[in-house]
């Protein structure tokens, strides 16, 4: 005869299970994503590149921005201005700590790189190098 275990303690095993890993995911899903600054590119109707990068509640002076090699690099420190000995937090889904992105945009002039910070957002506005056309002569 064959012993079936209790299908309850299997249930309350998977059910935990299930939760440890979900929460395990969930957090490192959460660590990826909390270090990299959400940001729109586009293209405006005179060619001008912006990146429009949410940043609410930071102040300017702890806005980074650098171009190098093709690349703008942002950099922004978000510190909590609660007071953590205070409270226990029951889930903190506020971002905080450095956050960065670096972006690669090709055939920007550096030159016209400007930034903008109100209302929270930061607006980064550039130009595209003039192409240099040559006319080749045929020999």
């Amino acid at each position: 005869m064959w012993l079936l275990p209790d299908l309850n303690i299997i249930e309350k095993d998977f059910g935990e299970l299930y939760r440890e890993m979900n929460r395990f995911f969930e957090d490192r899903i959460r660590e990826y994503s909390t270090n990299l600054i959400p940001i729109n590119i586009y293209e405006d109707k005179n060619g001008d590149i912006k990146l429009i990068v949410p940043a609410p509640g930071i102040d300017k002076d702890k806005i980074n921005i650098e171009y190098k090699d093709n690349n703008i690099y942002i950099g922004i420190e978000k510190n909590k201005n609660i007071d953590s000995q205070k409270i226990i937090y029951r889930r903190d889904e506020r971002i905080s700590g450095k956050l960065e992105r670096i972006i690669e945009l090709q055939d920007i002039d550096p030159d016209t790189i400007k930034a903008n910070y109100e209302n929270g957002i930061l607006t980064i506005s550039m130009k595209r190098k003039e192409g240099i056309v040559k006319k080749i002569k045929i020999e």
